[in-house]
């Protein structure tokens, strides 16, 4: 599920660094709410 999503956020990061970095803070919590999951 994590490779989907930064699959998914590819297109955007590479516009914006800015973005790039929401990108992977969205990967990262969704990695924490699945491990605690």
């Amino acid at each position: 599920m994590e490779i989907l999503l930064f699959l998914g956020f590819q297109p955007v990061t590479t516009a914006d660094p800015a973005q790039m970095r929401d990108g992977y803070r969205v990967i990262l919590l969704t990695m924490l709410c699945l491990n605690w999951a």
